[in-house]
């Protein structure tokens, strides 16, 4: 999915946090995002997923404006995932649950994803128990199962192990090759996104900069 920003400014009250007069995020690559705290990384997350709706300009996706549609290929995982007290299985499962596809479907797809992630040992661990290394694997396998087109991830390595940090790069490396979806990710550790990313993309303070470097 490819992404096109024409003239978007976000403001809180009278303090505008960035304005970008146009840039792309090429469709089937993985974007990373760096720049100081209160340069609005997380805030553009956030309108790109369409959580975000108050903001001037246009973002286009595939050269369309956001649809209901268009937002069920779009996962938005943030710094610190909400986990719901259940299993990791259930968690894992739950945005399958709600599209009402088959249980066994479910099982065999959430099987997959665990696989993937390196955590079928968690499966019948109760989510809300687990530690910040093992959340943001569930949070990423929760996010992979739908097999989204647009993966925006928001600091998903932040404050967790080194080997729980390698294990969801490889895993973003290996999906994106194998499904050519476009991720963004905003990180604050710059030899990671050279490690993992295909673009590297600074916002600059004041918000009126995005460029490439």
């Amino acid at each position: 999915m490819r992404i096109d920003i024409q003239k978007v400014q976000k403001s809180y009250a009278d303090k505008q946090i960035f304005s970008i007069d146009a840039f792309s995020f090429e469709s089937g690559l993985i974007h990373g995002i760096i720049g100081a705290n209160g340069t609005g990384k997380t805030t553009l997350l956030r309108i790109l997923s369409g959580v975000e709706p108050h903001y001037l300009g246009d973002v286009l996706y595939d050269k369309k404006r956001m649809t209901h549609t268009l937002q069920k290929n779009i996962t938005f995982l943030s710094q610190s995932p909400y986990m719901m007290n259940r299993t990791v299985f259930e968690n894992i499962a739950y945005p399958l649950k709600i599209r009402k596809i088959p249980k066994a479907v479910i099982t065999e797809k959430a099987d997959a994803v665990m696989t993937l992630m390196k955590i079928n040992d968690l499966a019948h661990r109760n989510a809300t128990s687990l530690s910040t290394g093992e959340t943001q694997k569930v949070a990423l396998a929760r996010a992979l199962i739908i097999a989204p087109k647009l993966l925006l991830l928001d600091e998903p390595t932040a404050n967790i192990d080194p080997e729980s940090m390698l294990i969801i790069e490889d895993v973003l490396q290996k999906y994106n090759t194998q499904t050519k979806c476009t991720i963004i990710s905003v990180t604050h550790n710059v030899e990671q996104a050279k490690r993992f990313c295909h673009r590297i993309i600074k916002m600059a303070e004041g918000g009126v900069q995005v460029w490439e470097i």
